[in-house]
């Protein structure tokens, strides 16, 4: 009997190894390429790589305008205007020049007065309905010898329920002193506006674009707001559709170079 049941047991025993023996734990061999063999015979299923994300349009700075930048030679202070009272809210920044630059009373009366434009019109005597105004700025480049300052500005007057927007700025040659508009840096044609009808394709939204043609941008184009950045001109224009509003368009500098004018102010960046 005792027999019996060793003979049983060696049994299961070897039984028992040589199913071990036909189990593979271990993983697959790697080739040289460091695809494992299961991989180079295909039977895992790789993943599909992963789409690449749309690619933005790059902006390409102006390598003047960036060498050319303020690096010390006067000091920008930003200052603010606030007034409260009764139906009127009013509130304002624009920007101080300090520094040794010809005309520099001239050129900071020239900011505050663009800043409080709608404010001073409106003026401060009690008011029916609730004005509400506010102006934003921004120095939307500041260089060793120009500065480019934008304003932007909400108003709700006499209760009105939907703001109203309006872009001004102010530029200024500091070697010169002398303060510079649109009409004064880029020629108007039809080439100008050509140009900014393809740079709003291209910045605005197709809703928003489809209004935005040569012609609406020859009847619109303001002759006196303009703003620099290192990356190029913005021009503002007027628009009556869909909405009433002004809406700013910027030209890269390497196509304004047929488009502008004499004015020295373009040697800070073409």
């Amino acid at each position: 009997m005792k027999k019996l049941i060793a003979i049983v047991c060696s049994i299961l025993m070897i039984m028992s190894f040589a199913a071990c023996n036909g189990k593979n734990d271990k993983p697959a061999n790697k080739t040289e390429s460091g695809v494992t063999s299961a991989e180079s015979a295909g039977i895992v299923k790789k993943e599909s790589p992963a789409k690449a994300a749309p690619q933005t349009v790059s902006k390409v700075p102006s390598q003047k305008a960036v060498s050319l930048k303020n690096d010390g030679n006067y000091e920008v202070k930003m200052k603010k205007y606030s007034f409260s009272k009764d139906n009127m809210n009013y509130t304002a920044s624009y920007p101080e020049l300090k520094g040794n630059i010809p005309n520099v009373a001239q050129i900071n009366k020239a900011m505050e007065t663009c800043a409080l434009k709608t404010i001073n019109s409106l003026g401060t005597s009690p008011k029916a309905k609730k004005t509400n105004v506010k102006v934003n700025c921004d120095v939307t480049y500041e260089g060793k010898n120009f500065i480019s300052v934008g304003f932007n500005e909400y108003s709700k007057i006499n209760g009105a329920k939907k703001a109203t927007h309006a872009l001004r700025s102010v530029n200024a040659n500091l070697k010169t002193g002398a303060l510079v508009t649109a009409k004064d840096l880029a020629v108007k044609n039809d080439a100008l506006y050509k140009a900014l009808e393809v740079s709003a394709k291209d910045q605005l939204s197709p809703d928003d674009s489809k209004y935005v043609t040569a012609d609406v941008i020859k009847a619109g184009l303001d002759p006196e707001t303009i703003n620099f950045t290192k990356y190029g001109a913005v021009f503002n224009i007027h628009l009556t559709k869909p909405e009433k509003r002004d809406t700013s368009i910027n030209v890269p500098f390497a196509q304004m170079k047929s488009l502008h004018t004499s004015n020295d102010v373009w040697n800070n960046f073409i």
